[in-house]
């Protein structure tokens, strides 16, 4: 079997071509039955639809982010609480509000 480098109009110009169906993959033509035609360019309508939607509304993939160094996810932040901090923090708050009667009018004015 011999293959030849034809341009994609020479070749649809050929009356024994006209009927068939050619899907562009990695730079080259090749022959599809109806289905996978059909299929392949559903795909690559519903890909352009959902980019578009991307565009319209400004989102970001997480796959967006990856490069060679660095996978994506390394940029998302997880936030926890350190219990250690909260309970501390809740006994300053206990604390104060039992001292806080001890203070003169001035000084409670001054923490308003």
């Amino acid at each position: 079997m011999k293959f030849r480098n034809q341009r994609h109009q020479e070749l649809f110009n050929q009356a024994s071509y006209a009927d068939k169906l050619f899907l562009p993959i990695q730079g080259c033509l090749l022959e599809t039955d109806r289905s996978h035609y059909a299929d392949f360019y559903r795909d690559k309508e519903r890909q352009r639809y959902l980019k578009k939607l991307d565009e319209i509304h400004g989102l970001l993939s997480i796959e967006a982010l990856d490069n060679e160094d660095d996978n994506g996810t390394d940029y998302i932040q997880i936030q926890t609480d350190d219990v250690a901090d909260t309970v501390a923090h809740a006994l300053l708050i206990e604390k104060f509000r039992s001292v806080i009667y001890m203070l003169t009018e001035e000084e409670k004015e001054l923490i308003r």
